[in-house]
């Protein structure tokens, strides 16, 4: 093992040094919204909704700039002690953002929304945490969201997403 040690480790430094130094006029930063070499995009946005449950309609702004329509099921809706637990459909009518593939087309995604209101806070003011994925028009979409929804009219909600979607 000893002699293997001595063997490598010198052949690490000639490798190291062999290498090229990249030319200062070389963009060497990564494309951020790409994910590697997937052909998916790493997304962040803003969503703004309101409605009367189960529907809501409004806009997405930032990587992915939309029309967004929200059907939640009456019947999956069901509260676990302070949680409301619901799950839907979101359609989304992509306009721009960062992905062009889906610029001017519709996909889909479930969704699953947990609604959580503390004692300590206001009670028509309630937390929610979520997660969306691909139904169609998308291959993949892997979002995870956060915000608050307004228990009262127009119910209104907003969202912060961020996650991975593929074209």
């Amino acid at each position: 093992m000893r002699k293997l040690c001595f063997i490598l480790v010198p052949l690490l430094f000639v490798a190291c040094t062999d290498s090229q130094p990249v030319a200062p006029d070389v963009e060497v930063t990564p494309d951020l919204g790409v994910a590697g070499n997937s052909g998916c995009y790493t997304v962040k946005f803003y969503v703004e909704v309101s409605g009367a449950p189960p529907f809501f309609s409004g806009a997405a702004t930032g990587d992915i700039e939309a029309t967004v329509e929200v059907l939640f099921d009456d019947a999956a809706s069901v509260f676990h002690g302070v949680v409301l637990r619901s799950e839907g459909v979101v359609t989304w009518h992509v306009s721009g953002g960062i992905i062009q593939e889906l610029e001017g087309e519709t996909f889909r995604t479930s969704t699953r929304s947990n609604l959580l209101t503390r004692p300590d806070n206001d009670p028509l003011i309630w937390e929610i945490v979520g997660t969306d994925r691909a139904l169609d028009g998308v291959t993949k979409a892997n979002l995870t969201y956060r915000g608050t929804f307004v228990a009262a009219p127009p119910f209104d909600t907003d969202l912060d997403y961020q996650g991975v979607i593929c074209p």
